[in-house]
């Protein structure tokens, strides 16, 4: 929830000190504005990082249903009826249907973040280790 915090503060940041600087220009004083432009960029910088997230978390889960399953049941093991479910019950419309889903969705991706990493960093390894196996020449499949 770190990330929430630092993308409302950042909008907030902007939004505010902009509002200020042009409310200054206009009236002399901009305390009032900054305080509201801040607070509604605080709003809508979180509220834009929790839409990004839940599409970033539901494309993972898609990916990667097991992984996310272990951390669902790890994250939230006062649930029973995530442990009762194999992997194919975790799917994108179960978690996409309200706020609570989507939220428990959104922590089990974030401690899965290590491990999505891991799964990145090997696929890239692997696909530059074909692209130097072949000497720099990357075939099309259409030209064969």
């Amino acid at each position: 929830m770190f990330r929430s915090l630092v993308a409302g503060t950042f909008t907030a940041m902007i939004c505010g000190l902009s509002t200020a600087m042009a409310c200054s220009m206009i009236w002399g004083t901009a305390t009032l504005p900054f305080v509201l432009a801040s607070s509604v960029g605080f709003a809508l910088g979180s509220i834009r990082w929790y839409i990004i997230s839940t599409k970033e978390a539901l494309l993972q889960l898609h990916r990667y249903p097991a992984l996310l399953r272990m951390h669902i049941i790890m994250n939230f093991p006062w649930f029973p009826e995530y442990s009762r479910h194999g992997t194919a019950w975790f799917t994108q419309r179960k978690f996409s249907r309200d706020w609570i889903g989507k939220s428990i969705l959104i922590a089990a991706w974030l401690s899965a973040q290590p491990a999505l990493e891991d799964i990145q960093t090997q696929a890239e390894a692997a696909l530059v280790q074909e692209y130097t196996d072949n000497g720099g020449n990357e075939k099309d499949e259409d030209e064969e």
